[in-house]
């Protein structure tokens, strides 16, 4: 009999738990977006999905309308890197798309600072894309200028990794030492990309007592 009752009063509050529920906003429909990057204008693409600068974007970002008029409900956005503005902030947008503009995005990246987080995302990608690539045995003849174009970018990963590995070593020489090192001279161990520099500072530290003897330079 206790069940029974307890059945009934699970039905009584069934419905107004249900009148609750659709007496509650429906959320809004969010639509589904795509994002497209093109190496150049696909002008036909733009039209049929009715897509128009983008406001409050770099030039070259397009957005469809979605919903009823011209692309339907799928926004779209695309971006042509050939209509973007050559800066900083639109170096792997480029790089990813390839092409025409490959060689200049290269380019600037090459140029950034050393420690430009823009070089340690786009670096690994150039490398793997070269592995790619140094294996097919037909390839176009712009693979073949991507090759040739990224060969200093490769360099510098190399040499990058060479102080890496210096400034580590040092660090290591003076923690088994029992030399103490400041945050400030591990920060500065740590920048350091003079590869003759940090071959010069290893050397010292293996007879040096503070890590003062080791940093200073002769004068």
């Amino acid at each position: 009999m206790m069940a029974d009752g307890r059945r009934r009063e699970a039905l009584k509050a069934t419905p107004e738990q249900g009148h609750e529920d659709a007496a509650k906003p429906v959320p809004p429909f969010v639509k589904p977006f795509l994002w497209i990057i093109v190496a150049g204008r696909p002008s036909t693409v733009l039209a049929l999905l009715g897509a128009v600068p983008a406001e409050g974007w770099p030039t070259g970002v397009y957005l469809s309308p979605g919903g009823a008029e011209p692309g339907g409900m799928l926004r779209v956005g695309i971006i042509v890197v050939s209509e973007l503005p050559r800066d900083r902030s639109t170096i792997l947008v480029r790089i990813m798309a390839g092409g025409a503009a490959l060689r200049a995005a290269l380019a600037d990246l090459a140029a950034l600072p050393a420690d430009a987080c823009e070089r340690e995302v786009a670096s690994m990608d150039v490398l793997e894309l070269r592995r790619a690539l140094g294996s097919e045995p037909n390839r176009t003849v712009e693979e073949e200028e991507f090759i040739v174009s990224t060969q200093n970018i490769v360099e510098e990963i190399r040499d990058e990794g060479r102080t890496e590995g210096e400034a580590r070593a040092l660090l290591a020489v003076l923690r088994g030492r029992g030399i103490a090192v400041p945050d400030a001279a591990r920060d500065r161990i740590l920048a350091e990309r003079d590869l003759i520099r940090l071959e010069r500072w290893l050397e010292r530290s293996g007879t040096s007592a503070t890590v003062a003897d080791v940093l200073d330079e002769p004068s």
